[in-house]
């Protein structure tokens, strides 16, 4: 009997003070649907990066010494921990195009396995071409066989 006042006095007292309610429902709306968007994009993001370090087999650490030899590559895998290590030539250039942005080229033999491209168009060729960030090319103009 007295659950049956309550709830009856609940819902006089909701209709009479229809803009609080209504306010005080719309504040836990939206922040119920702001957490749920950061956690999922959080979420998102986690499973994006494990996904990317996979299909590239992305390095924990890059060392950078100026043309190192076969002795220096040696030292590098004997540090504990190092279970790979390989070289590759990294060069910044200026593109011939309008604008003249910069470029980072990276050159490594066909046999390594770190820091792969994960290819989004086209395809790698076993001579000559290139493979340029998507963004880049998008912003520059570049198709594939340009």
């Amino acid at each position: 009997m007295v659950a049956k006042a309550l709830n009856i006095k609940a819902v006089r007292d909701m209709i009479k003070s229809k803009a609080q309610f209504l306010s005080i429902f719309a504040m836990a709306a939206l922040t119920i649907l702001i957490v749920s968007g950061l956690d999922s994009l959080w979420k998102t993001i986690g499973d994006e990066t494990r996904s990317m370090y996979a299909a590239t087999n992305i390095s924990d650490l890059w060392v950078t010494a100026p043309d190192p030899s076969e002795i220096d590559m040696w030292g590098v895998k004997r540090i504990s921990g190092v279970k790979s290590a390989e070289k590759r030539f990294v060069a910044n250039a200026e593109a011939g195009l309008e604008g003249k942005p910069a470029l980072r080229l990276y050159a490594m033999p066909d046999k390594n396995t770190l820091d792969t491209p994960k290819i989004v168009k086209g395809g790698l060729k076993s001579r000559g071409g290139a493979v340029l960030d998507v963004n880049f090319a998008a912003a520059n103009g570049i198709n594939i066989g340009d």
